[in-house]
């Protein structure tokens, strides 16, 4: 399937089940949100405890939802209790995998922070190569936890594999990306209600779908058909 496809068939998913998608997303929201705050406010104050709530719960929340949107796409039966069982199952793989993600996006923010500092204009104008390894990354981040869920390998084969993946379909992954971001400014624009009840439950569905079709395109998973036409 093309991208295209891929943002239909999300949407029609999403649309298909969204009041459990939205109840899960405003879950999701209404814990990770402060989490997320209380762990960088920790984090500049030196307070030790918020942010150590952050580096275990945020991880396997957000794998909570990728596992039940996973079944999601696949047209299983599922609903809310999925999402904690999903948080149960895989709640140490969340957390490492959440380690790794942020690891990574501190070195690369770390770097390009000192390009950008640097004095000589030169160096300065090498800072592109970060900000285009950050995209990169946030690239990749769609396959990573969505392979999380789908198959049983250990991270590093997974981080491999979902970085991988975002370097041999780059402009597939490059779209996906821009749908993103076009999520997240709806969201701001209506006041963060719209990213709340929406916003990780039609990522995780629009994630899924694509990790899947490629998943399809290599051969390592087989194709399933749909319940509507998304030609």
């Amino acid at each position: 399937m093309t991208v295209w496809q891929i943002i239909k068939k999300s949407f029609k998913d999403f649309y298909d089940h969204i009041f459990l998608l939205g109840g899960v997303s405003l879950i999701w929201f209404i814990i990770v949100g402060p989490l997320v705050y209380v762990g960088l406010a920790g984090f500049f104050l030196k307070m030790p405890f918020p942010v150590i709530m952050n580096l275990i719960f945020v991880g396997p929340l957000t794998l909570g939802v990728f596992y039940l949107t996973n079944q999601l796409i696949k047209y299983k039966d599922s609903g809310l209790k999925d999402f904690f069982q999903g948080f149960a199952k895989f709640f140490f793989r969340g957390m490492f995998a959440y380690w790794m993600s942020l690891l990574t996006m501190v070195i690369l923010l770390v770097d390009l922070t000192f390009f950008i500092n640097f004095g000589n204009r030169f160096m300065q104008y090498l800072s592109g190569i970060w900000i285009y390894l950050i995209i990169f990354f946030m690239m990749s981040q769609f396959y990573f936890w969505s392979l999380l869920v789908e198959m049983e390998d250990g991270l590093l084969k997974i981080y491999k594999r979902s970085l991988l993946l975002t370097l041999d379909n780059i402009l597939y992954s490059l779209g996906l990306f821009l749908i993103f971001i076009l999520l997240v400014a709806v969201g701001v624009i209506t006041a963060g209600v719209g990213l709340a009840v929406t916003f990780i439950g039609f990522l995780g569905i629009l994630a899924n779908n694509a990790t899947y079709n490629l998943l399809i395109k290599y051969g390592i998973r087989k194709e399933f058909s749909t319940p509507y036409n998304i030609a």
